[in-house]
């Protein structure tokens, strides 16, 4: 059993590393004119070494590790916020998970934008986009 579940993580920990960027992650961080912090519930040395792989330099990365506390838990972003010397009203969080990110960024009062590549059906009171370009407009605006 240990064998399977030490075979599992080092899987995962390969996937973590070495997952292909999306198509548009590389221009968005050329564009984003604010700082981009990475909030994720993998350990902060995997996203570290798959970031460095891909040659893209967030400006920090802020994990359930460094919070004791997994997305959509409101300490991981409150990490982020004590983290970026932000406020909560200072803030734009994008994330792929209504759930994970949108409802955790929003019980912290942080505006979250649903990133929905698969394009599904438009959520009531939730702003959606398709690609992180789009961002760049909320952005701009903020």
């Amino acid at each position: 059993m240990k064998d399977n579940l030490d075979e599992l993580h080092e899987l995962c920990r390969r996937f973590w590393i070495h997952a292909p960027e999306f198509e548009d992650t590389r221009e968005f961080f050329s564009k984003c004119r604010l700082p981009i912090y990475i909030i994720t519930n993998i350990s902060t040395i995997y996203v570290e070494k798959g970031m460095k792989e891909k040659d893209l330099h967030p400006a920090n990365i802020i994990s359930s590790d460094m919070a004791k506390a997994h997305k959509p838990h409101r300490q991981l972003f409150e990490k982020a916020l004590e983290i970026s010397k932000c406020q909560a009203d200072e803030v734009i969080h994008i994330g792929d998970s209504l759930t994970s990110d949108v409802k955790g960024a929003s019980l912290c009062g942080i505006k979250a934008l649903f990133l929905d590549r698969n394009n599904q059906n438009p959520i009531e009171n939730v702003d959606t986009i398709h690609s992180l370009l789009e961002a760049l407009k909320w952005i701009d605006q903020f």
